[in-house]
C-alpha cells in the first residue's frame, strides 16, 4: 500500500487547533510518531486513529483513513466528506426518495422472488444497488454531521466513534 497523501492527519489536526506536540499528548503517543504519520513515513494504527477522530472532532477521518489505508477500504469505504448537518438531510432524503422513486413497482422484490437474477433483471437489480449505495453514504455524512454537532446517532449495531475511544480507555485502566 502505498503511503501517499498522509497531510490527512496533518490537516484535521491543525483544523483542530493543535500542535503535534499537543495533539501527541491527547492522543498518547510521541510527537516523533505523529511526525511520522503526517509525513507518510509511518500508517498510524487504527486505534490512534479512533483517538485521533475523537480529540480532533472529525469522524470523518476514519473514513479517509480506511480508503487510503487498504484496497478492500477504497472500494467498500463510501467517500463521506464534512458538510453542513442542513445540507446532509437533505442529501439523505433526497437518497431515499430516488431510491423509492426507482423501485416505486417492488422491482427489486421481483427480482428477489425466485431467488436467482436473470439476464433482464441483472441491469434493474444493478440500478438498485447504486440508489442504494447513494443511500449509504448519504447515511453516514449525515451521521458524521450529527456527531460533530455533538447528536451522536446510536444504535446497537453503529456506536459513534467517541464511544469505542471510551471502551479503549476503559479497556486500557483495566
Amino acid at each position: 500500500m502505498a503511503l501517499n497523501n498522509m497531510n490527512r492527519y496533518a490537516r484535521y489536526r491543525r483544523a483542530a487547533g493543535f500542535t503535534q506536540e499537543r495533539a501527541a499528548e491527547l492522543i498518547g503517543c510521541s510527537v516523533e510518531s505523529i511526525k511520522a504519520y503526517e509525513t507518510g513515513l509511518r500508517l498510524p494504527p487504527e486505534a490512534a486513529v479512533v483517538t485521533m477522530c475523537d480529540v480532533y472532532g472529525a469522524p470523518t477521518l476514519a473514513f479517509e483513513h480506511l480508503r487510503a489505508a487498504s484496497e478492500l477500504g477504497a472500494v467498500v469505504v463510501p467517500e463521506v466528506q464534512p458538510v453542513p448537518l442542513a445540507q446532509a438531510v437533505c442529501e439523505l432524503i433526497r437518497a431515499i426518495r430516488t431510491l423509492e422513486k426507482e423501485n416505486s413497482d417492488d422491482c427489486l422484490l421481483s427480482i428477489a422472488a425466485d431467488g436467482r437474477v436473470d439476464e433482464l433483471e441483472e441491469e434493474a437489480l444493478w440500478a438498485i444497488l447504486a440508489d442504494l449505495e447513494d443511500v449509504v453514504e448519504a447515511a453516514m455524512t449525515l451521521r458524521c454531521c450529527a456527531e460533530v454537532a455533538g447528536r451522536a446517532m446510536l444504535s446497537p449495531t453503529f456506536l459513534p466513534i467517541h464511544y469505542y475511544s471510551t471502551l479503549n480507555a476503559k479497556t486500557k485502566s483495566v
